[in-house]
Order: C-alpha cells, then structure tokens, then sequence
C-alpha cells in the first residue's frame, strides 16, 4: 500500500513537471494551428485572441493547470489543440500498437539473451565466449537507427522478402500483420540483447562458484539441470530487473524505430504532439507511460519474490 501510495504520487509529480515544461518550450500552439490552417498567410490578432480563447490558454497557467486536474481525477485527458480529438481516443488506438511491437521485440531479445549469456558463461574464456561477447557487444554499440536502416535496405529493397514499413491491425491480417513486425521488432530487439546478454553471463558466473551450486554438482545432478534449476532462476533477478527497466523506457523511447517502419505507435503521436506543441496530448502521453512504468517496476519488485524465497523471507521479518 506504501508503494502504491507513492506511485500515485511520483505519477502526479511527473505529470505536474510536464506541464510546467511545456509551458516554458519556446513557441505558440495557437500559432502552428493558425499556420496550418491558412498557410502562408500570417493570422490576424483577432484570430489568435478568437483561437486563444476557444481553448482556453488566455487562462493564467494555475486555472488552466486547476481544470486538468479536475479532469484527470475523472480520467478525462482533455482534448487535443491541434485537431480536437480526445487524447485518451488517440493513446488508446495508439498505446496497443505500440505495445505489440515491444512485446515481441522483448521475448526475442530475453530469449536470445539469455541463452547466448548462458553459454558465453559456460565456456568462459573459449573462442565460443569471445564469439558471443562480439555479438553482445555489438547489440550494446550499434544504435537501433543504424540497425533498422541496415534491414530495410537488406531485406526489404534488395532481397524484398518483407514489406517496407506500412502497418496492417492483427485482428484485420494476422499474416500481414506478422511480416510487418518481423524488421521493427527484430530491430528493437537486437540493442536489447546485448543488455540482456551482458548482465546473464555475469549473473551467471557470479552464481556458478556458490556453495549450492558445487552441492548440486556433488549430489550428481547434471550441468543441465545444475544450471537451469539452481544457476539461472537465481541470476534471473537482475535479468528482471533490467527487463522490467527497459520495457518500461521502451513503451516512450521507440520513435526511430516506429519512425523507419512508419509503425503507428504511441511514441510517434508524443513525437509529433511535442512539434505541434499540442500541450493536452504531450501530458497524456508522458502521465500514461510514466504510470506504466511506474506500474512494471512494482511488478518487478514483486517478482522477485518469486525467483528467491530469501526475498518473502525477508519481507514477512
């Protein structure tokens, strides 16, 4: 109940932080409104006061900030100040989109991980550990742009075996759906895996030369189940831990990829709300991801329960 109490509270901080951020950004939503719709032609003073006034931001900050709060307690997010729609519509169309990419994208990346981590561990110091220290450290180095532009010119110009960006519902094509979300989600995958990759081998072999793990060994288990019962649901807590991190850093920061495959995901409506200086969608956008973040570091922390007794041990003390 502590922990939930003040994930309500460090919600409301960072949504607070927001609002006032955006209000000191340089540049005039009314503006850009004004500019897209008349072109060229700059607006009168009595179109700014007009549009000004219909959205309320001839209001001084602490009423307008006042109504948000009002509103947010009816979880009403307000609607957007470039083409009035309502944000809480908009992050819900986009926030599953979204959600599907990263959810693919992280089962790869703890399925890869974990396995090359494993076995990287396994044969410490062999050719096949420098191998695959190579591959880890190249996940770590090269940046998700390069990755994803590197595959849609490989296998979507020159060897056309996928469809360059688009994006098709699951529930409209599963099959097109899959094949649009092979190059985005590998891609997002692979700077992931050399994290998850990393912190396995270390966790590891950091758990290998532990009293139970030689009693296992001595007792005549194999190094398949010495590993897969003993080793590795105890090196899973910092592999949780660093998933549950970048899931949650992830469900915010997947523009570029979103951004080269032209995928229709929650980051690209925060990236393009923070240009049209759309202050109702920007704070909509930042309140729920920074709710779900807060939300699967807490269901991490719980997790950890789970992997290790000592931890519930602990607690119930």
């Amino acid at each position: 109940m502590r922990r939930g109490a003040a994930a309500l509270v460090l919600v409301w901080v960072v949504a607070t932080l927001v609002f006032a951020f955006l209000r000191l950004l340089p540049g005039d939503p009314v503006l850009v409104i004004l500019g897209s719709e008349s072109g060229a032609q700059a607006p009168s003073p009595e179109q700014i006061t007009a549009v000004r006034r219909a959205l309320a931001l001839d209001q001084p900050p602490a009423q307008q900030y006042g109504r948000w709060l009002v509103r947010l307690v009816r979880l009403d997010l307000g609607a957007s100040l470039y083409d009035s729609t309502s944000v809480t519509a908009d992050i819900a169309q986009r926030l599953p989109t979204s959600l599907e990419l990263i959810v693919v994208a992280v089962a790869l990346a703890v399925a890869g991980g974990v396995v090359l981590g494993v076995v990287a561990a396994r044969y410490r110091g062999t050719w096949t550990d420098a191998t695959l220290s190579g591959v880890l450290a190249g996940g770590l180095s090269i940046p998700v742009f390069v990755i994803g532009t590197l595959m849609v010119l490989v296998f979507g110009v020159i060897l056309r075996w996928v469809p360059i960006g688009g994006f098709v519902p699951i529930t409209s094509d599963p099959g097109a759906f899959a094949r649009q979300l092979v190059l985005p989600a590998t891609a997002l995958a692979f700077s992931l895996l050399g994290i998850v990759g990393r912190i396995t081998r270390g966790s590891v072999l950091e758990v290998l030369h532990q009293d139970y793990v030689r009693t296992a060994r001595s007792k005549g288990l194999g190094e398949a189940q010495v590993l897969g019962r003993h080793v590795l649901r105890t090196a899973l807590i910092p592999i949780v831990t660093v998933v549950g991190v970048q899931f949650g850093i992830l469900i915010g920061g997947t523009v570029l990829v979103e951004y080269i495959f032209n995928w229709p995901g929650i980051s690209t409506l925060l990236f393009t709300a923070i240009q049209r200086r759309d202050y109702p969608t920007v704070q909509g956008v930042v309140l729920v991801t920074s709710a779900m973040f807060i939300l699967i570091n807490l269901a991490v922390d719980l997790l950890y329960a789970v992997l290790d007794p000592r931890i519930r041990y602990e607690g119930e003390a």
